[in-house]
């Protein structure tokens, strides 16, 4: 038996990233109206195809979410898994003075790597040891690293930049 928790409202998601079609369906599954905007047609968007309508607009495009909020009396406001989507979702739901299930500062303390780890370290929760290097690795830095090590930069995303290195050369 299906629940009709949101029956009534009105859930836009930005983005097909992964999980989007799960928020979708989920949602739909408990009796919401679901929407999906992005730049993509619907035939490459699993999470416009199980949706209720489906909107050609990118989520870049914050003057034309907001309106598009306006005119479909939109309830709430969430992306699948995707930093640029949900950024967009939380300016998009604070303009709108819709629910959110974060701030800004919030969302800003654990979107930035080198933000978060601070604070987890403040909070003495485990974290990996972190070696902050310019362009070129010290050599006495590298010899002490126990293999397989994760090399990541702390201004990327989209795990642009990540590789795993299993020695010395790879990570030079």
């Amino acid at each position: 038996m299906k629940s009709n928790k949101f029956s009534g409202k009105r859930l836009l998601v930005l983005g097909s990233n992964v999980g989007a079609t799960d928020i979708v369906e989920y949602a739909r599954s408990h009796g919401a109206i679901t929407m999906v905007a992005d730049y993509l047609p619907p035939e490459k968007s699993a999470a416009k195809q199980v949706a209720d309508e489906h909107f050609l607009i990118s989520t870049s495009d914050l003057e034309g979410l907001i309106k598009l909020v306006e005119d479909q009396k939109i309830d709430a406001v969430l992306s699948g898994i995707s930093d640029f989507n949900v950024q967009n979702a939380l300016l998009l739901s604070e303009g709108c003075k819709l629910p959110f299930y974060c701030t800004k500062a919030q969302w800003d303390l654990i979107s930035r790597k080198d933000q978060f780890r601070d604070l987890c370290q403040r909070c003495g929760v485990p974290s990996p040891e972190t070696y902050y290097v310019g362009e070129k690795i010290p050599d006495d830095l590298v010899p002490d690293f126990p293999y397989p090590v994760v090399v990541k930069p702390v201004d990327a995303s989209l795990s642009m930049g990540v590789f795993i290195c299993h020695s010395e050369e790879e990570i030079r």
